[in-house]
């Protein structure tokens, strides 16, 4: 069974009695913009919170909005996952700056998204401020050539990411050279998936 919005709304106000939350994964449970404000707003009462994923449901670019105004206080986030939601740029944009400010975050997955060129250049700043973190996913999200260089020269600040994936995405020949510097960089990294899917026989 799944918990749709009317399971997010009763799941809320149950978030709302607790003290001490530090991990929350409501992942494949159908909810809307509706549902993740909600969520979002209950959430952000639990300062110590270190993991928060809410994949595999249909929150979109509103609800993307509706968590960037919710988790910023959120300072203990160590885990954030907002894969597989039908996120676009808009979403993206509105996560960028708090993204930015979340200093304990070592797993950031925003995967299966629609956040395209724009998306990514938004959020590649935030995520060059991140120095901690270790596990980057970004597969699947309508990515071509410029959102590429944008990310490519955001990773290059983030001397412990161990995990890197912009797999599925469009970023052609090109798009995959830009991030050689990186790479080359990174004496950390340990897992890198750059070529599945991005027409690297197509300049």
């Amino acid at each position: 069974s799944t918990w749709g919005d009317e399971g997010a709304i009763a799941l809320a106000t149950a978030l709302l009695e607790l003290t001490s939350l530090t991990k929350f994964c409501i992942s494949g449970n159908y909810i809307t913009s509706d549902g993740a404000k909600l969520l979002a707003q209950a959430v952000s009462r639990h300062k110590s919170l270190a993991t928060f994923t809410i994949s595999g449901n249909y929150i979109k670019d509103t609800g993307a909005i509706e968590l960037a105004k919710n988790i910023a206080e959120l300072k203990s986030l160590a885990l954030f996952s907002i894969s597989a939601n039908e996120i676009g740029k808009e979403g993206a944009i509105a996560l960028a700056p708090i993204i930015k400010g979340l200093h304990a975050l070592t797993e950031f997955d925003i995967s299966l998204n629609d956040i395209g060129n724009d998306g990514a250049k938004a959020l590649a700043p935030a995520i060059s401020q991140l120095k901690s973190l270790t596990t980057f996913n970004i597969s699947m999200c309508h990515i071509e050539y410029y959102g590429a260089m944008a990310l490519a020269q955001a990773i290059r600040q983030l001397n412990s990411l161990t995990k890197f994936n912009i797999s599925q995405n469009n970023i052609g020949n090109y798009g995959a050279l830009a991030f050689e510097p990186a790479i080359k960089e990174l004496k950390s990294l340990t897992e890198l998936n750059i070529i599945g899917g991005n027409k690297l026989d197509q300049i």
